[in-house]
């Protein structure tokens, strides 16, 4: 029977996969896990009840994007390998499983550890055989793990490997196979990875057949085939724009409208088919002779793709500047000016769009100030760093034209100039001698023209002269600067002179065939100390900005060159343990624990050996190395071995605070603070709490005199510092450090509201529950409505603190329920529920409790009628909550008295029965359940009956 309603949930799943209808999965999920929750691991279909469950799981996590069910489904994975009724001949498809889940949890969390632990499972498993092509989706499950292993890390070989792999498992596997069309898909898209690293066209054309195959062959379902379909629609886009045929691009908008067809409404991935087509639309505009149409789909998909993007997400503003671009290609085509305003109404943060958009405006309805505008807008353009060099040479340039057009010829000058001298770097001599003759004919010679104009029109003739020449003679005077006049080396080194002019003649005779053939090694144009030092402060300025994933290649690299430089040199040795321990912070901001352990371990080392001869110079640096191998021993799990390394760095620090107070006392109360939470991870409750409270108290002292020093470390400590106090049981203290914690976050949160806002109002919420604790109900109430009215703000501008505001809301419900005020905590409360009902992703729990909470008030209101509505109500949604039968039998019980007092005894009676069962069930809630007893008897007296005396008793 369990194997029948088991297989009935995976047959909902799958229904589901097919229609998007959340009940359906949701059925299937209470049926799989109730199926599971019944049997026991020595049943011999046990690994296929967990199987099911975390498929289920894993599909709403698709779905809604909640992790608690992807790590629900990954520790099922875990235990049905572990079941000791898994067969041997199931194991492969259970290995794979939990490959699968690990990858889709890394591509939501990005931890390297589960794609790693994916690629090691998806490697021991069998590939497709002739005769034998099961394995196809293993390998597909392998391929798809190098191809984001290698987008991680950048490494080409994994892309090699893939797409080696998956070419030969392509071969091996029958054409009607299962799992072929998974496959083929996962061939092509590692194929479009190395095309988008190479350039290799050939990669490409592979790719787009290999997922033409994908696209055509038997899917698993319609989620799957709208995946297939995307990736092909995306390549055909991308040889489109590699001046591939139009065809290409017709072909990638049917695609991506398939695609969207039967994409549910709310499948997370449906935001990334909509910005595609929306992109495919624009392109197919540009070259049709009735674009309206297409634009007007665009159009659509653009703002459907809006509506489901949250506003901090990455893509939000490709999808912003894809809209506002087809407003105004709309505009180019109607002159409506509807059209043109919506594009400028998008909050665009693309200088050079912008100003493009309003310099079409101003020369449709010549506003001056659109004109203002868009000069600043293009101004601004062709001086960001960040921009694309010829797209800031186009920006100066049409800058020029504006001003020369519409202002004067003179106030051109400036902006001309500056494009001008973006050419010699666009036309640099490390491009083929073509491409760079192309970019001068396209801005050289005609730039220059105008920018000597208006150099005339602002003054000498001699400044014209010369812009005139930077532009016409770009190729002729980097010829002349590689022929360098040899003569003042030879009065200093005539030696030099006559080797460089022998190698001179010897370069000259060589053809550029011969060139390309000489043996010799490729000379670097920054000597390798700079450019060590470039990618360092390169991969520091990344760091700061919260992009350690993209910091880390850049310090393994700089590590590489200036591990080369001290075997030659030991002059070089403190720079690389200062590159290797950059290189180890980064790897724990991005999670890679082991490796940045590895990094700082062999800094450590370096340091040590470095401060034996020079303390001086170098114990600020072992004090930091130490407490960056602390920290990546506590994160592996291995805080026992972190605090006597910790505890080192405290005492390097101390000696140094000594010394030199103003510059080591700060980082001396960081290292206690580390200290104090590494002995409280093991249980040295006490100690921790001594380390942890002298670092409260140095940056008390700091923060006094210096509020913008140590405050993020300041907040840090003090949570911790509550934290252990509050498993010490020491209520008082506790209360009055979170007092001093509101305090620091006010003003933190003053001066940087995005960041700290949140955690001043779950402090202020935690300060309520602890007033609540000590009897101070007044105190209660008061912090608890700041915590609410910070809440509603945040809220109100980012959904995701809906939840919160659900939970301040029932909390002000309770502190006003405790001083009296029992309508406004009915109020309080019912607004606690109507945010629970409303919240994106349900929480069923959270929802029972404000439900609970609201029957109590108006039971105190003495509303009995409605209270057993809410009570109800509560208790049916605790019912459906696993391992919440202490829940179900408070809600029982409050049903029980609700009834009571309206005077339905048989009812109070029936639920009060069923919580003493469930109180009997709970061993460790024994008082509890002679509690219950004593109302039950309470009861059945009321009623008539005689309490029954329970066998045994």
């Amino acid at each position: 029977m369990r194997g029948l309603r088991s297989g009935y949930a995976d047959f909902l799943r799958i229904k589901f996969e097919e229609t998007g209808d959340p009940a359906i999965l949701a059925r299937a999920i209470e049926l799989a896990r109730s199926v599971v929750e019944s049997a026991k691991p020595a049943d011999r279909d046990y690994a296929r009840y967990l199987t099911h469950l975390a498929n289920a799981l894993q599909a709403r996590f698709v779905a809604r994007g909640d992790r608690d069910d992807l790590d629900q489904a990954l520790a099922l994975r875990r235990r049905s390998l572990d079941a000791p009724s898994a067969r041997a001949a199931d194991r492969p498809t259970l290995t794979a499983n939990l490959a699968t889940t690990l990858m889709v949890r890394f591509e939501s969390a990005g931890h390297p550890a589960d794609l790693d632990e994916a690629i090691t499972l998806a490697e021991m498993l069998p590939g497709p055989r002739a005769g034998d092509p099961a394995g196809a989706g293993l390998t597909a499950n392998l391929v798809n793990g190098l191809r984001l292993r290698a987008r991680r890390t950048g490494a080409t070989a994994d892309l090699d490997r893939a797409v080696t792999l998956a070419r030969s498992a392509m071969h091996a596997t029958p054409q009607r196979a299962a799992h072929r069309s998974r496959l083929a898909l996962a061939f092509g898209n590692a194929l479009i990875g190395r095309f988008e690293r190479t350039g290799a066209g050939e990669d490409l054309a592979d790719g787009i057949t290999a997922l033409r195959i994908a696209a055509a062959g038997e899917k698993v379902n319609a989620l799957e085939h709208a995946s297939c379909l995307s990736s092909l629609g995306a390549a055909l886009t991308m040889s489109y724009l590699g001046d591939g045929p139009f065809d290409d691009l017709v072909d990638a908008v049917e695609c991506f409208r398939e695609a969207l067809a039967i994409t549910p409404a709310d499948y997370p991935d449906r935001r990334r088919v909509l910005t595609n087509l929306s992109f495919s639309l624009r392109l197919g505009a540009e070259s049709d002779d009735e674009p309206l149409p297409l634009i007007a789909e665009g159009v659509r998909a653009a703002e459907e793709a809006l509506a489901l993007t949250p506003d901090d997400h990455a893509e939000r503003g490709t999808i912003l500047a894809s809209l506002a671009n087809l407003y105004g290609a709309r505009f180019t085509t109607t002159a409506d000016r509807i059209d043109i305003d919506r594009a400028l109404a998008v909050d665009l943060d693309d200088d050079f769009s912008h100003a493009a958009l309003l310099a079409a405006r101003f020369q449709a309805f010549q506003d001056p100030a659109d004109l203002d505008r868009a000069i600043e807008h293009y101004d601004a353009a062709s001086r960001a760093g960040v921009t694309p060099l010829g797209l800031r040479l186009v920006a100066a340039r049409r800058e020029g034209e504006l001003i020369a057009e519409h202002r004067s010829l003179a106030d051109a000058a400036k902006p001309y100039r500056r494009a001008t001298t973006f050419l010699p770097a666009l036309a640099w001599p490390g491009i083929n001698y073509a491409d760079r003759q192309s970019w001068l004919a396209s801005h050289g010679l005609q730039l220059a023209c105008d920018a000597a104009a208006a150099e005339l029109a602002a003054g000498p003739a001699a400044a014209a002269l010369e812009i005139l020449e930077t532009g016409r003679g770009v190729t002729w005077t980097q010829l002349l600067n590689l022929r360098t006049d040899l003569g003042k080396v030879a009065d200093i080194s005539p030696a030099l002179a006559l080797a460089l002019q022998e190698t001179r003649r010897t370069l000259e005779e060589l053809s550029a065939g011969a060139r390309q053939q000489a043996a010799r090694p490729p000379s670097r144009a920054v000597p390798e100390p700079d450019l060590a030092q470039s990618l360092n402060e390169r991969g520091t300025r990344l760091t700061e900005a919260g992009r350690t994933a993209e910091a880390v290649p850049l310090f393994a690299e700089a590590v590489r060159i200036l591990r080369r430089l001290t075997a030659a040199d030991a002059y070089f040795e403190p720079y690389l343990a200062a590159t290797l321990l950059n290189l180890a912070l980064s790897l724990d901001s991005a999670e890679r624990t082991e490796e940045a352990l590895a990094a700082g371990t062999e800094v450590v080392g370096i340091y040590r050996r470095l401060a034996a001869t020079d303390p001086a110079g170098h114990d600020a640096a072992l004090a930091r190395a130490l407490l960056t191998v602390s920290i990546a021993l506590s994160t592996a799990g291995r805080a026992d071995e972190a605090v006597p390394i910790a505890r080192e760095a405290v005492d390097i620090r101390r000696r140094l605070a000594r010394a030199d107070p103003a510059e080591f006392t700060g980082e001396l109360a960081v290292s206690l603070a580390t200290l104090g939470m590494h002995l409280v991870m093991t249980d040295r409750l006490e100690p921790g709490l001594a380390a942890i409270s002298e670092a409260v108290g140095i940056f008390r002292r700091i923060n006094a005199d210096d509020p913008d020093a140590y405050g993020p470390q300041f907040a840090h400590a003090l949570y911790h510092r509550i934290r252990t106090l509050d498993a010490l049981g020491r209520a008082d203290e506790a209360w009055s450090a979170r007092n001093e914690s509101i305090a620091l976050l006010e003003q933190l949160a003053e001066a940087d509201p995005d960041t700290y806002e949140a955690d001043l109002a779950r402090m202020l919420a935690e300060l309520g529950h602890a007033s609540t604790d000590l009897g101070r109900h007044e105190e209660a109430l008061a912090t608890t409505e700041r915590a609410a009215e910070h809440l509603r703000r945040l809220a109100a501008a980012e959904p995701r603190h809906q939840r919160a505001l659900a939970g301040a809301l029932m909390d002000l419900g309770n502190c006003l329920a405790a001083v009296g005020r029992h309508d406004e905590a009915l109020a309080a409360t019912d607004r606690a529920v109507e945010v629970s009902r409303g919240l994106v992703i349900p929480d069923p729990a959270g929802l029972a409790g404000a439900l609970a909470n609201r029957g109590m008030t108006l039971a105190e209101l003495g509303r009995h009628t409605e209270a057993v509505t809410a009570a109800r109500e509560a208790l049916e949604l605790r019912r459906g909550l696993a391992g919440a039968d202490l829940l179900v039998a408070c809600s029982l019980e409050e049903v029980g008295r609700y009834e009571a007092a309206l005077g339905r005894l048989d009812a109070a009676v029936a639920v009060q029965r069923e919580a003493v069962e469930i109180w009997r069930q709970l061993p460790q809630e024994q008082d509890e359940l002679f509690a219950a007893q004593a109302v039950l008897g309470r009861m059945l007296r009321q009623s008539g009956h005689r309490p029954s005396r329970p066998a045994g008793e």
